[in-house]
């Protein structure tokens, strides 16, 4: 009943009594049932991580004995989560998240297989373990584009590039990022589009990049002007660069496209105070702009 309330911090000792009287019994189905209740009481009501991470532990082995891989991905899945809320050491989550992936290829779940490649991927360009990190969005990305889930597509796409960019593979970023740019647009991903586009700006401004695009969209320094937006819009904003020679004319009308684009995105998804950081930008308060833009 006091579950049922939502009065759960009331309901936890008596939670914990039912779990020890089923243990005793040997009911086993209830006891899991309970444990994890406990687990979901000690995890968002009293963020104690740490009791939560032992009831799940205790749900794993007791699934693992009855061989349910099912359960026992639930628990696996559950352990991970605990262990990033937490803040693990790195090489525990990640030790957490390889556990999960193996019962989800004994499982053969192709979606839990890559979306805990997708999170290994995060996990080790974290770490600044690039390579590692490229193989899991790799394997994930082929996951997805098997089962025509474009939405995933787009997202490990996106990664892709932002991966190959600190990799210093910049050409190779440009071909991702711009493949990313036309399956969010296309699945109408409108926060994963503004990511594509946020990237290839950091791209492109890359000294070191023989392209038509370099130097259009420097969003280096975004961060100083906009704090990351919780739609995920653009990722904290972007300032420009431009070339000042005659040459500069291609770059000047790529750039006015690029600018266009990502005003429309803010107008047509953002917050009204990122509207108005738009503004800012559009009208050179915060960083002065060329006179030809719009």
């Amino acid at each position: 009943m006091l579950v049922t309330l939502g009065r759960l911090r009331d309901a936890l000792p008596y939670v914990r009594e039912k779990v020890e009287i089923f243990e005793r019994t040997g009911e086993q189905a209830l006891e899991i049932e309970g444990r994890q209740r406990l687990a979901e009481i000690y995890e968002e009501e009293l963020h104690d991580y740490a009791a939560a991470t032992t009831q799940w532990h205790k749900v794993r082995a007791l699934r693992s004995g009855s061989d349910d891989v099912a359960g026992e991905l639930e628990a696996a899945e559950s352990l991970a989560r605990l262990a990033r809320l937490s803040s693990s050491d790195a090489n525990t989550v990640i030790t957490y998240h390889q556990d999960a992936l193996e019962l989800a290829c004994k499982l053969d779940d192709a979606g839990k297989q890559g979306d805990m490649l997708n999170t290994l991927g995060i996990l080790h360009w974290q770490q600044k373990d690039y390579a590692q990190s490229l193989s899991c969005y790799e394997r994930a990305l082929e996951i997805f584009r098997e089962r025509a889930d474009q939405v995933h597509v787009g997202l490990v796409l996106n990664s892709i590039g932002a991966v190959l960019r600190d990799s210093d593979r910049l050409e190779d970023a440009l071909d991702q990022l711009r493949e990313a740019l036309d399956t969010n647009r296309q699945s109408g991903q409108r926060r994963l589009e503004s990511h594509s586009l946020a990237t290839l700006g950091d791209v492109s401004a890359a000294p070191r990049l023989e392209s038509p695009d370099r130097h259009l969209c420097n969003t280096r320094r975004r961060s100083n002007y906009v704090e990351h937006l919780e739609i995920g819009m653009v990722r904290g904003g972007c300032c420009f660069a431009w070339r000042r020679s005659r040459r500069a004319k291609v770059g000047e009308i790529a750039l006015l496209t690029w600018w266009a684009r990502l005003v429309g995105l803010l107008k047509s998804v953002a917050t009204p105070s990122s509207r108005r950081r738009a503004r800012n930008y559009r009208m050179g308060r915060w960083h002065p702009l060329p006179s030809w833009l719009p």
